[in-house]
């Protein structure tokens, strides 16, 4: 189904938007100041040091298990829509849905076209070396690319993380070369809807995106939250732990600069906003599908 909907806006108006948004968080400290190479590098380290683990556990991909309760209930594996290869900028498909039914080399060999590479063999390890990572450099670049295309605040790099390890905890699903560029963009998509009290919705982040269009958001969209089984309410403790977990990985050159905290008036209020998220998304499909697991045990579950 298509994303909970939101008033439709001009092309003209979406600029204007995201001009807005370069003021605020330029004026907050966020991606479009002047600290997001800092902010850029600490989620790229996390996101490496998520990518070796799922190489660590690259045996297990072969047999993974369908996300949440959808092999319980006989559905689909939703996680599938993530596992295409990276892409790269002057290179846009048609649509990331129909590019699923073509034959790729690279999506069945699990190689996606990318540039400099090391492998996990080169850290001195004994991973499966017939699995690669994307150099750190590389995840960097689509990083900066991504967070400053749509002015998100280093705050919602944070809550990103969050539900990029929500993912890979409740569908079973590893991150990899294959799925990390999609699951990344999608975690950072709904953790603005939760931070930003006026975020894009996904018809202008398609607009603004290089490869994915409207239809191809919402389906990752509604993936994503059936894998994380409409979770997504973030507390203060969940982030403080997030935080602490990026602020070990800032670099000796990031000077003063840390990653944003939240007191405890602020950490409510992102309680709050992330509970009428949950709340709004599990009305949104109880009213789709009245009679799906999503909205009755799953939906029955999260608001008690």
């Amino acid at each position: 189904p298509p994303a909970v909907p939101r008033l439709p806006i001009s092309g003209s108006a979406v600029a204007s938007k995201r001009d807005m948004a370069v003021d605020r968080n330029g004026g907050r400290g966020g991606l479009a100041g002047a600290h997001s190479e800092q902010v850029v590098q600490c989620f790229a380290a996390a996101l490496q040091i998520k990518l070796q683990l799922g190489v660590a556990s690259a045996e297990a991909v072969a047999t993974r298990p369908m996300c949440g309760e959808m092999q319980d209930q006989g559905w689909s594996d939703e996680c599938a829509i993530f596992r295409m290869p990276a892409q790269k900028a002057g290179n846009r498909p048609k649509s990331a849905l129909s590019a699923m039914t073509e034959s790729s080399t690279c999506a069945s060999t699990g190689t996606p076209p990318s540039s400099k590479r090391w492998k996990a063999g080169d850290l001195g390890d004994e991973r499966d070396e017939r699995a690669d990572v994307p150099s750190n450099f590389e995840v960097q670049v689509f990083l900066l690319e991504l967070l400053r295309t749509y002015r998100l605040e280093a705050e919602v790099a944070i809550i990103g993380l969050i539900y990029i390890d929500r993912f890979v905890e409740r569908s079973g699903e590893p991150l990899s070369s294959e799925n990390w560029q999609r699951v990344t963009l999608i975690a950072l998509i709904s953790a603005s809807k939760v931070w930003d009290e006026d975020s894009f919705d996904n018809a202008e982040f398609a607009e603004m995106s290089q490869f994915y269009d409207v239809r191809d958001i919402n389906a990752f969209e509604h993936a994503f939250l059936q894998c994380v089984d409409y979770d997504v309410v973030i507390d203060g403790p969940m982030y403080t732990k997030t935080h602490f977990f990026m602020q070990t990985l800032m670099s000796k050159d990031a000077g003063n600069f840390s990653m944003p905290e939240l007191d405890e008036d602020r950490a409510s209020e992102l309680e709050a906003s992330s509970l009428k998220r949950q709340t709004e998304l599990l009305d949104y499909i109880e009213c789709l599908e009245p009679d799906s697991p999503a909205s009755s045990e799953n939906a029955r579950g999260l608001r008690h």
